[in-house]
């Protein structure tokens, strides 16, 4: 039952984080904010881009696949940031931004998960919201190949910003309207899936 409290918690933090993330869309600096935030999410600083991409789509359609080519592009970047960080500067800033961000206990099954299913657990990371930054730290730092891990970030963050950039560019504002009308439903698949991910950590 302790669980209700925590999920409690965790909805209340993505509705504020979207509120905060809607108030940039209409500001000058939005865009290159957009393309930073797109990088940081991938490599150091786990916040998630699409509330901000929406926002920005549905305020200005004609540019909403501009800016998932963009979103994709500096994620894919990030996430190669955080293949660099694994690879060459895990004990120096990597072991940091994994206890920073409550990962260490399960680093050994991300491992795992890793030798498991190779590339497949990174694109399934970079299409879904499993928290993408351990899995390019965890590429580099358990030695991918960087020309498959591209490839792998490529597909999954193109297929995933990529479907988001078409809706915005066809249907426009009404999208912004479904996502305020469902955030709370939306959140708390997002928070589950989350759950879901710590508990297959846990017991595999």
């Amino acid at each position: 039952m302790s669980s209700i409290p925590i999920l409690g918690h965790l909805l209340r933090f993505y509705r504020r984080l979207y509120d905060f993330l809607i108030g940039l869309a209409d500001k000058r600096w939005a865009e290159p904010g957009l393309w930073g935030l797109s990088f940081a999410e991938a490599s150091f600083f786990p916040i998630p881009i699409d509330p901000l991409l929406m926002a920005m789509g549905a305020a200005r359609p004609s540019r909403a696949i501009r800016y998932a080519i963009g979103v994709t592009f500096f994620s894919v970047a990030g996430g190669a940031f955080g293949w660099v960080i694994g690879t060459f500067m895990m004990d120096s800033i990597g072991n940091h931004l994994v206890e920073l961000w409550g990962l260490e206990e399960h680093w050994t099954k991300v491992e795992a998960l890793y030798q498991e299913h190779g590339a497949l657990i990174l694109f399934t990371a970079a299409l879904t919201p499993i928290p993408y930054i351990a899995f390019t730290l965890a590429g580099g730092a358990f030695g991918q190949d960087l020309s498959i891990f591209l490839l792998a970030a490529t597909v999954g963050r193109g297929l995933r910003f990529g479907s988001e950039g078409v809706l915005l560019r066809l249907f426009g504002a009404p999208i912004l309207v479904w996502v305020e009308k469902w955030f709370d439903r939306v959140a708390i698949l997002f928070t589950l899936l989350l759950i879901l991910v710590v508990y297959f950590l846990k017991v595999h």
